[in-house]
């Protein structure tokens, strides 16, 4: 899943003024992947790119942001985030079946842009404005990181409390209908995150 914050800048009158909306994309589906990992670390993989951009004003850059950013030039930013299951193992008995493990990781690839004049620009409202959408835009991605670490622990636990079964394609189709659950919450989150704060944008930007 990849999340992503629009954002345009134009010339006002008498100095930059920007606009923002932020979308998401249509869900992708979680599978269930039984797994015995050698590795079972939990920790969070984020990997950072980098587009350049040119320009010595709020237009031009606009014009570049639409011609480089990500999304096909829709966005300022994204992350495109996954949940992996690092190891998720079940036991098998003689007349029963159950979680043993169950471990997430989130992977996020963070797309982010870099202004290639904002040391030599001399238009202070126009480096201002960069520094704060610039600023902003990381920390909005990186909250998008931290609501799907608390998924990807959520989903552990919700595996992990799963009753044994008497057979374990049984308990498999628990376990999907149990992280169809979890994706349905984490994107309602996610959403909401993003609602709160296009409206907190649009008021700043009144």
């Amino acid at each position: 899943m990849t999340w992503f914050i629009t954002w345009r800048m134009k010339r006002t009158t008498p100095g930059i003024r920007a606009s923002a909306a932020s979308r998401v994309s249509a869900p992708v589906v979680l599978t269930v992947l039984l797994v015995t990992a050698g590795c079972t670390s939990t920790a969070s993989r984020v990997t950072t790119t980098y587009y350049n951009i040119s320009g010595m004003s709020g237009a031009e850059l606009d014009k570049e942001i639409a011609a480089k950013g990500p999304m096909k030039g829709h966005a300022l930013a994204s992350a495109e985030i996954r949940l992996v299951p690092v190891s998720v193992e079940y036991e098998k008995g003689e007349r029963s079946c159950r979680f043993h493990r169950a471990r997430f990781r989130v992977d996020a690839n963070v797309t982010l842009p870099r202004w290639r004049q904002q040391i030599a620009s001399r238009d202070r409202e126009l480096r201002s404005a960069w520094n704060f959408i610039s600023t902003y835009a990381r920390k909005h991605e990186q909250e998008h990181i931290r609501i799907a670490e608390k998924y990807a622990r959520k989903a552990e636990e919700d595996l992990m409390a799963i009753p044994p079964k008497p057979d374990c394609d049984r308990l498999e189709a628990a376990a999907e209908r149990t992280l169809k659950r979890n994706r349905t919450a984490h994107d309602r989150e996610q959403n909401a995150f993003d609602a709160r704060e296009q409206k907190r944008l649009a008021k700043l930007f009144e």
